[in-house]
């Protein structure tokens, strides 16, 4: 079963993920901007699981269930792009939740760790697939700060209010001037 101590930050596939109807009810429909072809890539499956935590539902990962699922993935640079796109959605996710679930961030921090351990010569992410911890820390900094720039494009813009100017405009008066 999933807690605060033991979650799905970081390294949740769901692939093969099972639910009562009514959960996915109460917890809604997945957040259209992360997942393979949104614009944040990945973590679509760890942002719902996480959503579901956060409402109190359990949610548990049963190790002895298999599911075959190839991607079709078959050379290094497609193994790459699937790691960089992994981390850059969890990057997301970490900010998307950072209010309410904090925890999610000691996978950022490990990351950020064992990044400048790997610099003095520590262990790198996987060494047999010459992967290093930094594209991991990189790409979680550039997944949250898609997950900003989202967020602030969905905001929507000020009007003026009748009678004031705004500053634009009163700037470029002033130019004018």
């Amino acid at each position: 079963r999933l807690t605060r101590a033991v979650h799905p930050g970081g390294f949740v596939l769901g692939c093969n993920m099972t639910m009562h109807r009514d959960v996915a009810a109460r917890i809604g429909p997945f957040d259209e901007r992360f997942g393979a072809g949104g614009a944040l890539r990945s973590a679509e499956d760890t942002d719902y699981l996480v959503r579901a935590m956060l409402a109190g539902m359990a949610v548990e990962y049963v190790p002895d269930m298999t599911i075959f699922h190839h991607h079709g993935r078959r050379d290094r640079k497609a193994i790459d792009r699937l790691h960089r796109d992994y981390h850059f959605g969890n990057g997301a996710l970490c900010l998307k939740h950072i209010r309410r679930a904090p925890f999610l961030l000691r996978h950022f921090y490990w990351a950020a760790r064992s990044a400048m351990r790997e610099l003095a010569g520590g262990p790198r992410f996987d060494h047999e697939l010459r992967l290093s911890h930094w594209p991991i820390v990189l790409m979680n900094l550039a997944g949250a700060a898609k997950f900003v720039l989202l967020v602030l494009a969905r905001r929507p813009k000020r009007q003026a209010q009748p009678g004031k100017e705004t500053n634009e405009a009163a700037s470029a008066e002033a130019g004018a001037r």
